[in-house]
């Protein structure tokens, strides 16, 4: 039992990380280029980058809480690395297996919202 929880651990954290890396470069390469780039992460639904009304209005937007999408599952999966893998830190288990998923799950239900909000507002 205590094997596959830690296998849960290592999965939950490299979502996490690999999600959090992704929202973060994609963030700082539209601020960057100020030009909308080729991601089916990033845009709502099945709206395409050509289709955009508003660009500039959409990175200001977008970019601000992709951010915080970013630095939310990144910081979820370095707390799932450091409270599982290490011995120094020790906290329950409602904090190991609710509140840090429950944290990185409730940013992608806001983060799909936003997308929403941005289809009906941009396309």
């Amino acid at each position: 039992m205590q094997d596959s929880l830690l296998l849960f651990d290592l999965i939950m954290a490299a979502m996490l990380l690999w999600a959090g890396g992704n929202a973060a470069y994609c963030a700082f390469r539209i601020q960057r280029e100020c030009q909308l780039i080729d991601n089916r992460y990033l845009y709502p639904g099945n709206c395409k980058p050509e289709l955009c009304q508003d660009v500039v209005g959409f990175i200001l937007f977008i970019v601000p809480r992709l951010w915080v999408l970013g630095v939310i599952c990144l910081l979820m999966g370095l707390a799932t690395l450091v409270l599982r893998f290490t011995t120094w830190v020790t906290v329950p288990d409602w904090i190991n297996y609710g509140l840090i998923p429950g944290i990185g799950v409730g940013a992608f239900l806001w983060y799909v919202t936003v997308q929403h909000r941005a289809a009906k507002k941009f396309w």
